[in-house]
C-alpha cells in the first residue's frame, strides 16, 4: 500500500544523499511525500535559465501500462555552478500519484 512505499523511501534516505530528492504527488499536484523539508510546489522548481519544470508533469495522460518511468535532463543552478541533472517520474496508477525522482546525471553512469 501506499504508506509502505512511503516507508520504503524515507528508509532509503534519498534526503541524506547530497543532491538527491524523492517527491511524490497527486494529479492535483499535492504533495504526498518529500525526501527533504520545506519542498516548493512543483510550478515553482527552475531550472538553470528559470524555466520551471515538473509543473506540467501531472497533465500528462495516463500511460494504460502504466509501468515505464520517464526521464528528462534538467541543468539546475546550485550555489552558483551550473549542474546536469536527471529528473526520472513514473505513475502508480493504484495510487494516482507520481512519483518523482531528481538525481545528478552522473548518479546513471
Amino acid at each position: 500500500d501506499f504508506s509502505k512505499i512511503c516507508k520504503r523511501l524515507r528508509e532509503y534516505r534519498w534526503g541524506n544523499k547530497p543532491g538527491r530528492h524523492v517527491i511524490i504527488v497527486n494529479r492535483y499536484q499535492e504533495l504526498l511525500y518529500s525526501s527533504l523539508p520545506g519542498t516548493l510546489p512543483l510550478n515553482r522548481y527552475r531550472d538553470s535559465e528559470g524555466k520551471t519544470f515538473l509543473k506540467d508533469i501531472t497533465m500528462i495522460p495516463e500511460d494504460p501500462k502504466g509501468k515505464k518511468a520517464k526521464f528528462f535532463p534538467v541543468n539546475l543552478n546550485i550555489n552558483g555552478e551550473i549542474v546536469p541533472y536527471v529528473v526520472m517520474y513514473a505513475y502508480t496508477a493504484k495510487h494516482k500519484a507520481f512519483i518523482i525522482v531528481r538525481l545528478p546525471r552522473e548518479d546513471l553512469t
